[in-house]
């Protein structure tokens, strides 16, 4: 509902302060470029789709044992609250003396999260296939979705101990089999991957709509334009062209 309702500002061009959309030949050009109430819109359609109706595979084979991938797809695609904002800019450390102290005592340090506009209820995966992305250098428009993009091992590590801290009982499971985890991961990264498409679209057309009317001072409609060229990286890995 909130992608649909950016697609609406983004397209309308209501929120444009000058009522009727961005003025100088760039800027039109790279409208054209993005093309929001025809290609865009036309690959959201297909995306929800492709999201929405795609199955489960079963958690229980049909000997009966318990398989990882049905597994990894069902607990990826719970919708439980998301922070859908997970990027640097939104993320604290502890920073006093008697904080960093108590940190350095402890295994890992402690983080804080910040910026709760854009949260809401979603699927595990979409929220964290938009912090992957966000590994890659978006707020100073400098991505790149290959190199910065997390590396399999490390999902593989944040995957492994996102589901002993959300779901102990399932990370128990995964240990007693020979090849638990490293199947239920393998299906983890496609599946966070397949979702990490729904951040990228999702802010391209956000970017377009503030591009209308904020104030900020930020090439909104470069950033779209990135997000974009994520959004078909990401699509052609997924779902390659026959």
């Amino acid at each position: 509902d909130r992608i649909d309702g950016w697609f609406e500002m983004a397209i309308s061009g209501d929120g444009d302060r000058n009522g009727d959309g961005p003025k100088d030949d760039e800027k039109m050009k790279k409208m054209e470029r993005l093309d929001m109430g025809g290609t865009m819109q036309a690959e959201w359609e297909w995306l929800k789709s492709e999201l929405r109706d795609s199955p489960v595979p079963a958690v229980v084979g049909g000997n009966g044992t318990w398989d990882p991938r049905g597994r990894a797809v069902s607990f990826f695609r719970e919708v439980v609250f998301a922070h859908m904002d997970c990027q640097s800019l939104n993320i604290l450390t502890l920073s006093s003396d008697e904080d960093n102290g108590r940190a350095q005592d402890q295994a890992e340090a402690q983080i804080r999260l910040i910026d709760f506009k854009y949260a809401g209820l979603n699927r595990r995966a979409v929220d964290i296939g938009n912090t992957f992305c966000e590994h890659c250098n978006m707020n100073n428009l400098r991505p790149d979705n290959v190199a910065e993009y997390p590396s399999a091992e490390q999902q593989d590590y944040f995957l492994q101990r996102y589901v002993r801290d959300a779901e102990a009982g399932l990370a128990s499971e995964l240990d007693s089999q020979a090849e638990g985890w490293e199947e239920f991961l393998e299906a983890a990264r496609e599946e966070v991957g397949k979702h990490a498409l729904l951040s990228h679209l999702g802010w391209a057309v956000w970017a377009v709509a503030q591009s209308r009317g904020s104030e900020i001072h930020f090439d909104y409609l470069a950033y779209a334009e990135l997000r974009v060229e994520g959004f078909r990286l990401f699509k052609a890995k997924y779902w390659p062209p026959p």
